[in-house]
């Protein structure tokens, strides 16, 4: 297990610390998280007591990221995937990039929980993809050990995926006609 402090949350512009603190207290899936979740100021938060900044820009080269030292980003927008745009994160002075979403071009590694985390280098990969963000990656770890102990030949495999906060529910105009 790895255990990670949050010292800062980033958030869409259109979510202030109000909407930050709820969306966190109150979750549709998981439920009321059992903690005490306050708002501070007009840019902090606070949870269990420990404060937390919450920033918030389109551009990540505007995010204050070394002035925070902050260590390790995990970009979560589905926005920058490429080493261009998550490298912007690193140029606004955080140390280290996780993109959690399907990466474009084949320069930024790829790990996966189980599989080839060992091959993880700390002082080479400084944008990497984790693949156990993913919801289709839990088969990863399954289908490795199944192919070492038996062999794979082919496979199918089916994921469900519920709608995002871009979906629209009902027919609506949108940019992406699917």
């Amino acid at each position: 297990f790895m255990f990670v402090q949050v010292d800062v949350l980033l958030t869409p512009l259109t979510h202030l610390p109000l909407h930050a603190s709820h969306l966190l207290k109150y979750d549709s899936i998981l439920g009321t998280f059992k903690v005490d979740v306050k708002i501070v100021d007009n840019e902090t938060i606070s949870v269990d007591g420990k404060p937390i900044k919450v920033v918030s820009s389109k551009d990540p080269l505007k995010l204050p990221w070394a002035e925070m030292e902050i260590d390790i980003v995990i970009e979560g927008t589905g926005v920058f995937v490429d080493g261009q745009g998550a490298g912007k994160h690193i140029q606004a002075g955080a140390k280290k990039v996780i993109i959690t979403a399907p990466t474009k071009g084949a320069d930024i590694p790829a790990y996966v929980i189980g599989v080839n985390e060992k091959d993880y280098e700390h002082d080479v990969a400084d944008i990497m993809r984790y693949q156990c963000f993913l919801h289709h990656n839990c088969l990863a770890p399954f289908a490795k050990v199944l192919d070492e102990e038996f062999g794979i030949v082919k496979g199918t495999m089916t994921t469900t995926h519920s709608y995002t906060s871009d979906q629209r529910l009902l027919d609506a105009s949108h940019r992406d006609l699917r």
